[in-house]
């Protein structure tokens, strides 16, 4: 993307902005109720070790299994 003129990325997203309807707030407000009950403390603590790992690094993106199964 880094590479793309920037005209082409204000097109693109004036293209998917104008096709794709918004998202009304109560839809958040029920994907945070739904999801954030599900984090549980081991959850939270297993997602804190992964992100040290560098799971979300490009690194970790290219050995995402392999980075997990040395945990």
């Amino acid at each position: 993307m880094a590479r793309v003129r920037p005209e082409v990325i204000v097109a693109i997203k004036a293209t998917v902005n104008t096709v794709s309807p918004g998202i009304p707030q109560e839809a958040y407000a029920v994907e945070n109720a739904s999801l954030y009950s599900l984090f549980s403390e081991d959850l939270v603590e297993l997602a804190h070790k992964q992100l040290a790992a560098g799971v979300q690094t490009r690194e970790g993106e290219r050995d995402l299994e392999g980075l997990i199964d040395r945990m």
